[in-house]
């Protein structure tokens, strides 16, 4: 059951990030401005859902660095991503993202006492080399700013996956659901405070439901996988299953979005960073 529910999942978030490469590809659109929207717009859909479902705020007072950092983490990736979709090609977006889970290790290990074993070693090596096969062309690496976005954005994921693990003890998932997408919505919008008042005419300029949509897709593929917990679900099958998503982007980039150059060489890389992914 949950398995069906979880490759749904993986459909949703993978089709919304196709729609938002192809929004913002064009350079007619604010990647910034684009954040806020979607940090506002899918808690605003889950929170109707969370809030039939025990949503509730534990005592802040116990763990405000925690949220602080999950809040300042999360809006900064969020902006960076939308950076790098502009720029880069959501197939190389995914390669590189696809590495998420070998800094989540990394800072376990660092800060949560997780212990390291050489099959994680090998797992990191396998994920750095497959995202080196993807890059390295015509005798040198191939990288620009759109990339450097793309890995800082894992990077600042990847460690907010890490002290998620600590804030997760205190909330319901789809509590933190909500709260994971609106509190760092709110921060971008302390950043970038002029950009708020651009959502207005950024909407009405455009189609709005091709907006719309990929904060719906993001809302329901969030759901989806905290149902997969509920009914059953451990981390490890869920974690295993999302790394489904790097290579089902790739491919069906190359057929929606025309993304074909080199595409043999990413499915590949992206096949020997997920194999190292889960080695981890």
């Amino acid at each position: 059951m949950w398995q069906g529910l979880m490759l749904i999942a993986i459909i949703c978030l993978s089709v919304g990030r196709l729609m938002q490469r192809g929004l913002l590809r064009d350079g007619k659109h604010d990647p910034v401005t684009y954040s806020i929207y979607f940090q506002f717009i899918v808690p605003l859909i889950i929170l109707p859902i969370a809030l039939l479902n025990n949503f509730t705020m534990p005592p802040l007072s116990v763990i405000w660095p925690q949220f602080i950092l999950m809040t300042v983490l999360y809006g900064t990736a969020s902006v960076l991503f939308y950076l790098a979709l502009k720029h880069t090609p959501i197939s190389e977006v995914m390669v590189i993202g696809a590495t998420g889970p070998i800094w989540t290790t990394i800072t376990s290990i660092l800060f949560l006492g997780d212990k390291i074993s050489f099959l994680k070693i090998i797992g990191v090596l396998l994920a750095v080399i497959g995202v080196a096969f993807v890059f390295y062309q015509k005798g040198r690496f191939r990288f620009h700013k759109g990339h450097f976005y793309a890995f800082l954005s894992i990077l600042f994921f990847g460690i907010g996956l890490t002290n998620d693990s600590f804030l997760l003890r205190y909330f319901n998932q789809i509590t933190y659901s909500f709260l994971y997408y609106f509190f760092p919505g709110l921060f971008i919008t302390l950043i970038y405070p002029k950009k708020v008042l651009e959502i207005k005419g950024f909407i009405r300029k455009n189609a709005s439901f091709s907006f719309f949509l990929p904060a719906f897709l993001a809302a329901i593929g969030s759901l989806l996988v905290n149902t997969s917990f509920r009914i059953g679900a451990e981390a490890s099958q869920v974690s295993t299953m999302m790394q489904l998503s790097p290579i089902f982007t790739i491919a069906v980039a190359a057929i929606f979005l025309g993304e074909r150059e080199n595409l043999i060489k990413k499915m590949v890389g992206g096949v020997i960073v997920v194999t190292g992914v889960l080695m981890i």
